[in-house]
């Protein structure tokens, strides 16, 4: 049976920057028209933040990215934030990370800068009341789909939340099960498309660099700073790109897609990062470091099937 749903509550952005958007898991079954996936880069921090406010995963939630927002419940407005590393504080009083919280009518929530991590992520009960553009609202704002009006959020905007009738329960997500962010990852990997074309050789010294997150990197895509790889020079058509390609450009350094990459591309790619390896990329922040770790497509799917076997018993764990 589905809840009742009132309409009185929003949470207004007294401060925020280009990395605060609207997300949930992604737009799927668009790419034909051009249009990216888009979605939250780390689905794990996501779909917890969710769970702790009684949602469903697809709920959607804000993503922000480095911290330094401020927020301002207009109505009662239950909330949790998970994710990167960022102090929380209500009312100036500090608040933990991977609670849920309940704020009354004109309670201030303010946000700091991440010490580990990039990304972390704010959802409230019921979720944020947004129109969905082809199944999704999330936002890209270099098609200017999703969100509000596919446009970036700013200060003084009110973001309605429907809330539903549920009464507030303190739900929480142990130590042992939130995000460590680390400054040195393994990236795990799939090799594909070109990686014949390539080499043997160049996927070898692929996984023996250590490569440094540079600060030009974004939603888009992940550029990477190490020894640079052979590229020879091939003249390629235009094909379909996905989720965590790994491109390698002229100049040798590789550059990662995420979720709002393009649809198509023409550079050499020795293969594509796995999804839980995008979720660690997402938390990646400049300056950080990481290798990548080939494994076999049946270990990708492996592991992705027990990731989420272990994510759905921990989402039902916390909605008690």
């Amino acid at each position: 049976m589905t809840a009742p749903v009132a309409t009185a509550a929003a949470l207004l952005l007294q401060k925020v920057n280009v990395f605060t958007q609207l997300q949930d898991l992604g737009r799927f079954g668009a790419a034909s028209m051009g249009l990216t996936q888009g979605g939250v880069v780390d689905a794990t921090s996501a779909r917890l933040a969710n769970a702790l406010v009684d949602n469903e995963p697809t709920a959607p939630l804000l993503e922000i990215g480095l911290g330094a927002v401020q927020f301002r419940a207009i109505g009662s407005v239950t909330l949790a934030v998970t994710g990167a590393a960022m102090p929380v504080f209500l009312n100036g009083q500090r608040y933990e990370r991977y609670q849920s919280m309940q704020l009354q009518h004109g309670d201030q929530l303010e946000i700091g800068y991440s010490k580990a991590g990039a990304r972390c992520y704010l959802a409230v009960g019921g979720g944020f009341l947004v129109t969905p553009v082809l199944g999704s609202c999330a936002t890209v704002l270099r098609e200017g789909v999703g969100g509000i009006d596919g446009q970036p959020l700013e200060a003084g905007t009110a973001l309605p939340v429907a809330v539903t009738t549920r009464k507030f329960a303190v739900r929480s997500v142990d130590y042992q099960f939130q995000l460590k962010a680390k400054a040195m990852q393994n990236i795990p990997f799939v090799a594909g498309a070109q990686q014949a074309e390539l080499g043997a050789d160049t996927l070898t010294r692929f996984q023996q660099n250590v490569y440094q997150v540079q600060p030009m990197s974004d939603r888009m895509g992940m550029r990477l700073q190490g020894a640079a790889l052979p590229v020879a020079s091939q003249a390629l058509l235009s094909e379909g790109i996905c989720l965590g390609a790994i491109q390698l450009p002229a100049d040798g350094q590789p550059i990662v897609m995420l979720n709002d990459h393009q649809t198509i591309g023409g550079y050499p790619k020795i293969g594509a990062v796995t999804r839980l390896g995008v979720n660690a990329l997402g938390q990646c922040r400049p300056g950080n470091l990481l290798r990548f770790v080939e494994v076999s497509q049946q270990t990708a799917v492996d592991q992705a099937r027990a990731h989420e076997l272990w994510l759905s018993a921990l989402e039902l764990q916390i909605r008690g």
